[in-house]
């Protein structure tokens, strides 16, 4: 089997696609590819080690000139380190993206290619359902506003918290409102439905 977006993978891990080609690959992600979860975890582990080396090497002024360039004022505010291990992200810096499901749209806070996991913001739009799935990993969600509804006869509202075991199935997830979600998922999330 050969993933067409398989090229992306080095380029997700470094943190280089950008735009729609983003949004495209962590849609493809998110419906479950086995090819790209087992290329991102390879590479992923290929960029621990090279991170943990101490070799560096500064680019010559008129690269460094080119790159900057090339980032867009969102880009450079978009994630800050003020102090050692602190990473801050500003909401109005990150573009809400489409998931591929009708309503649904997220911001992705965090991606963990080591462990394969993400940390997500989720809009779903007023109506919007989001398919039955099984978990790779545990999830987490803490319902920020708005009403989830979990199959028939589970609803939960601002400050309700959930967590999915890992193999664990989920209903499919409905608002009738719309609500807006933190959750820690896996990259290797099985779609059902």
């Amino acid at each position: 089997m050969n993933c067409e977006l398989r090229e992306y993978c080095s380029l997700y891990v470094l943190g280089l696609l950008t735009g729609n080609d983003l949004a495209l690959y962590e849609k493809h992600l998110l419906q479950g590819c086995d090819e790209c979860a087992d290329e991102l975890r390879s590479l992923g582990e290929a960029v621990e080690v090279l991170a943990r080396t101490d070799a560096r090497v500064s680019p010559r002024p008129h690269v460094k000139e080119r790159l900057m360039a090339r980032l867009t004022q969102d880009e450079l505010i978009a994630t800050e380190t003020p102090h050692p291990g602190l990473f801050v992200t500003y909401s109005n810096a990150l573009a809400w993206q489409e998931t591929g499901v009708e309503g649904v749209q997220l911001k992705m806070l965090f991606t963990d290619t080591i462990n394969n996991v993400m940390s997500v913001l989720v809009r779903m739009a007023p109506g919007a359902s989001y398919p039955s799935h099984r978990h790779a990993h545990t999830e987490e969600c803490l319902v920020l506003e708005g009403d989830l509804r979990i199959g028939d006869s589970l609803v939960l509202h601002a400050g309700d918290y959930q967590r999915a075991d890992e193999n664990s199935v989920h209903l499919k997830h409905w608002t009738e409102k719309g609500c807006l979600l933190y959750v820690t998922t896996s990259l290797e999330n099985e779609m059902l439905q």
